[in-house]
């Protein structure tokens, strides 16, 4: 044939690294009116981290001659934590705990490709999701902290490019 066979079934693992930003403000003031209009206490911040994710997929292609459509679903893993801790530094110290960590992620996508004899190079695209758990405790006894604990979702679209290599006509 004049190019590799990428048609079919397909299941496979992946692992990576992963790197998470996190915007928060408060919003209501609920921190500012607990804390006061203390200055060394942020009332808004970005965190950033990055760490290690596993995941699992599989897809269907659907081949004629050397070119390729499919689609793909795969699932993620990850515990990237990223968090900070303010302080006043005084006597009577007030803290702040700011806490994000995305969780899982995952997608949906479509894929078009053209197969150049053992590749397969490739555009996908499609539906996004990933599960955040969001932690913030503030106070000034750091025994008797306020706490809030908040899962979210979000959805939003994934787009990409892709190489893959036939090392045989099943692998």
């Amino acid at each position: 044939p004049l190019c590799a066979q990428f048609g079919g079934f397909y299941v496979g693992g992946n692992v990576g690294w992963g790197h998470h930003d996190y915007q928060w403000h408060d919003l209501d003031s609920r921190i500012r009116d607990e804390l006061g209009d203390n200055s060394d206490i942020p009332f808004n911040g970005f965190l950033s981290k990055s760490g290690w994710l596993a995941g699992v997929g599989a897809g269907f292609n659907w081949q004629q001659g050397c070119t390729l459509w499919g689609v793909e679903v795969d699932a993620n893993w990850a515990h990237i934590n990223a968090s900070t801790t303010y302080t006043t530094g005084s006597l009577a110290s007030t803290q702040l705990n700011v806490e994000s960590r995305l969780r899982a992620f995952g997608t949906l996508r479509s894929r078009l490709g053209v197969v150049v004899d053992n590749v397969l190079l490739y555009v996908t695209g499609g539906l996004a999701v990933a599960n955040f758990r969001r932690n913030v405790s503030f106070g000034t006894d750091p025994d008797d902290l306020t706490e809030f604990h908040h899962r979210k979702t979000r959805w939003g679209g994934v787009v990409g490019v892709g190489a893959e290599w036939a090392f045989s006509p099943n692998v």
